[in-house]
């Protein structure tokens, strides 16, 4: 069992709703618009992921890149709201490009979209100050309400990592 202070969010008490839907209704502004930056090194990939942010009007790719390095200096020159970044990326590591993005852009959010399921690999992804870990098999469900979960300043995890 987690303990109660573990980064990864949990179901909320049942009295909590009421409070939820108050913050979601006055953060809606920043929900509302998005500036964010798509890393994967599968064009594939990151023309369905732009598909499914397609979905929210006001959500904006800022950049795309295809490596960890070229994730970063994008980062500094777009400063997104959001990235979304793959583990597994050529020449730097979506986990250590994350570290590098969050020291560079403190306010970002980002968002894990991974096929890696390893515990090890989730627990690093969210010690380098990420918020959220959507596995890609889960991302045409997860994706937008991961997005709006760590835009209002919570953590997502991926339905099938939730235990």
């Amino acid at each position: 069992m987690r303990s109660p202070d573990h980064p990864i969010k949990r179901r909320r008490p049942a009295g909590s709703v009421r409070r939820s839907m108050r913050m979601s209704a006055s953060n809606l502004g920043s929900i509302s618009s998005c500036r964010i930056l798509l890393v994967d090194d599968f064009a594939p990939w990151r023309e369905f992921t732009r598909s499914l942010l397609g979905k929210r009007a006001h959500w904006q790719i800022v950049g795309e890149a295809r490596d960890g390095l070229e994730a970063i200096e994008k980062a500094k020159q777009t400063q997104p709201d959001a990235v979304l970044l793959d583990v597994g990326l050529p020449l730097l590591c979506g986990i250590d490009a994350s570290s590098r993005i969050c020291e560079a852009v403190p306010a970002v959010r980002v968002v894990f979209l991974t096929a890696d399921r390893s515990s090890e690999v989730l627990h690093a992804a969210f010690s380098t100050g990420a918020q959220g870990y959507v596995l890609k098999v889960d991302a045409h469900t997860d994706l937008l309400p991961a997005l709006e979960a760590v835009l209002r300043g919570e953590k997502f995890l991926s339905r099938r990592l939730r235990h």
